[in-house]
């Protein structure tokens, strides 16, 4: 990375003596005065400076705020050892709520808008998924329930926060979420869950998992990122989708096999990978397969789908 010039601190300096501390994080003088407006607007005058010093020895601004928006109105927060949340990854979760909202109001009159439906969230993190998922679908299914693992107790810990710092304004009963400890290459991970949640079946299977190849996480990641947010959710590669698509065609999966996963993923090995998985699993040929890009044209999700949810095929920008 290019050092910054004395040039870009002196006209940060002319803007506001608060500048130049932000510049080492933003690299430029616009998202530095974004910034500042962020740390002036959400924290007390006198903790400014304090704000400012952290972020400029690159501490994310989320974990010095203590929240991060996500979707339309929740405030998820942010502590040390869990992953912030991502725009990349509220885009599809909104994509994929609007997907589900519009297939239960379009099957209301076949009454499976009372009808359970399971929504497991595998490395769950600060729960920002479930909480988005639940928060949009639940006024067009009352019966909605969502599960979040994670295999870090700081992880659920912070997910069961954020769902008490969210409940009163979503209005939600505590029942429609259940957050638990488990560990996705632990082979008793499916019979925990079902004796902790009264045995619920899964119709969709949803997962952000680490899948920042070593080579890609010492190379390329930004530093920040690499300095303060923690290692075991970032740093992974084929082995969680070997894990996820084994679990989803688990012939006791909760039950019942789900209908439908979306798996973020960070490169076209990872795709392909779990495109030739998937057919390898799937013996009665039951399943379609697309892939979503985020906002720079990058490949972000890849969806899997029965014919039971085909409605998913509209959030996919490629099929595969």
């Amino acid at each position: 990375m290019p050092r910054l010039s004395p040039k870009l601190f002196k006209e940060a300096a002319g803007i506001s003596h608060y500048l130049p501390y932000l510049l080492p994080a933003c690299r430029s003088i616009t998202s530095s005065v974004n910034e500042l407006n962020w740390i002036k607007n959400e924290l007390p005058k006198h903790k400014w400076l304090k704000a400012l010093k952290l972020r400029k020895k690159l501490v994310p601004l989320q974990y010095i705020l203590g929240n991060q928006p996500f979707g339309n109105n929740l405030s998820i927060k942010c502590e040390k050892n869990v992953l912030i949340p991502r725009n990349d990854t509220e885009d599809w979760v909104i994509k994929l709520s609007n997907i589900l909202s519009e297939y239960f109001q379009n099957t209301n009159n076949n009454n499976i808008v009372n009808k359970p439906f399971t929504i497991l969230d595998v490395c769950t993190g600060s729960g920002c998924i479930p909480l988005l998922l639940g928060s949009e679908i639940r006024p067009y299914n009352k019966q909605i329930s969502l599960i979040g693992i994670d295999i870090s107790n700081f992880a659920i810990n912070l997910a069961l926060k954020n769902l008490k710092i969210n409940q009163n304004f979503l209005n939600l009963d505590s029942r429609t979420y259940y957050f638990s400890k488990q560990d996705l290459f632990n082979n008793n991970t499916l019979n925990n869950i079902k004796n902790k949640n009264n045995s619920k079946s899964v119709d969709l299977l949803v997962s952000n998992p680490p899948y920042i190849h070593s080579l890609e996480y010492t190379n390329n990641l930004q530093k920040s990122v690499k300095l303060y947010e923690p290692k075991l959710a970032l740093l992974g590669h084929l082995e969680f989708y070997n894990q996820l698509l084994y679990k989803l065609f688990h012939p006791h999966f909760l039950n019942n096999s789900p209908n439908a996963f979306i798996f973020e993923l960070g490169n076209d090995q990872q795709v392909q990978f779990t495109k030739n998985l998937l057919q390898k699993l799937d013996k009665s040929n039951q399943w379609n397969c697309g892939l979503i890009y985020d906002s720079n044209n990058l490949i972000r999700c890849i969806v899997g789908w029965k014919t039971d949810l085909n409605i998913l095929s509209k959030i996919c920008d490629k099929l595969l």
